[in-house]
């Protein structure tokens, strides 16, 4: 064999390896490339249902305070007809000393006369005649429903909503809520590494 014919068949031999070197790499490119993209998309695909299931469940811890707030009431509300006036006083210092998700609670008559007060913070709620609250509960819902008034701010600066509602002889209970327990829930919630969770009524 003659030397030409050798450099023929070694630079035949060349470019074949090479054209299945290139394929080979192009191939194994593409195939990183796609574990790379699927492996980036399930992990993005567990954090979004890991962060849905948390506010879900922050939702529900929140809804759930705010049921239990509520059947509360329903039940006081059924007995300002059964319990005198200074033996639904201590229920109602028992209610307020058994969490710390309430500030305050008043129950009215249906002319906004304060019959008993009792709180563990600055009392905002000690004036109804004139307030939202008071308002919308007396002239627009029957015993059963209840207001859920906006966040606002006590004087040291903390916040607080007020959930009331119609009693059963036509007058108002009413709770001054520590909104601070509910932004605790909130914080806990994590979006990425810059996002932020907000409570919203």
């Amino acid at each position: 064999m003659s030397s030409t014919s050798q450099k023929q068949i070694l630079s035949l031999r060349a470019r074949i390896l090479l054209v299945f070197a290139s394929a080979s790499l192009i191939t194994l490119a593409v195939v990183i490339l796609s574990i790379y993209l699927l492996v980036g998309r399930s992990e993005r695909e567990g954090w979004q249902s890991r962060q849905l299931e948390a506010s879900k469940a922050s939702s529900r811890q929140v809804r759930g305070f705010i049921d239990q707030a509520t059947r509360t009431q329903t039940l006081l509300s059924l007995l300002t007809n059964t319990l005198d006036t200074p033996r639904l006083r201590v229920l109602l210092q028992g209610i307020l000393l058994s969490g710390p998700n309430i500030n305050e609670i008043i129950l009215t008559d249906a002319q906004g006369t304060v019959i008993i007060e009792v709180a563990r913070t600055d009392r905002v709620l000690d004036e109804p005649i004139g307030t939202d609250w008071f308002e919308h509960t007396v002239q627009n819902s029957e015993s059963g429903t209840f207001f859920l008034g906006e966040l606002d701010f006590l004087p040291d600066g903390n916040p607080y909503f007020v959930i009331a509602s119609k009693t059963s002889s036509g007058g108002v209970i009413a709770f001054q809520v520590n909104a601070l327990l509910l932004n605790e829930v909130v914080s806990e919630l994590e979006f990425g590494e810059t996002g932020n969770a907000y409570l919203v009524q």
